[in-house]
């Protein structure tokens, strides 16, 4: 009975990592997807989408990008701002292209019913 629990606590174990790295992976990919369409923006709308974080800003936040006169895509703060707010986001469909993967039929058809 116990080598049963521990098989079943050792299995979860295994999936909680798959996830993680499932996780991780998909926020690699949609990092990469971001900053490739970031790159291929003007600079003008670059310059725009800077000028519209700052204006979000207030605080630490906004002392901190005070002194800090140029920053782009690798600041962490203004990546989210413009992943979220400004660029569209990556797909599932376009992950999995990406990525190499493919959903089983199951699971297309379990996400269909969402």
């Amino acid at each position: 009975m116990r080598s049963g629990g521990i098989a079943v606590q050792v299995e979860a174990g295994a999936n909680g990592r798959a996830s993680a790295r499932s996780e991780q992976s998909f926020e690699l990919h949609a990092k990469n997807h971001g900053l490739r369409q970031y790159e291929q923006l003007p600079e003008e709308t670059k310059r725009r989408f800077k000028e519209e974080f700052l204006g979000t800003l207030s605080g630490i936040l906004a002392n901190r990008f005070a002194h800090k006169p140029e920053f782009g895509f690798e600041d962490p703060y203004y990546r989210a701002f413009v992943m979220q707010h400004k660029l569209p986001p990556l797909t599932l469909e376009a992950y999995l292209n990406q990525a190499g993967l493919a959903l089983s039929p199951e699971d297309t058809r379990d996400l269909q019913a969402l």
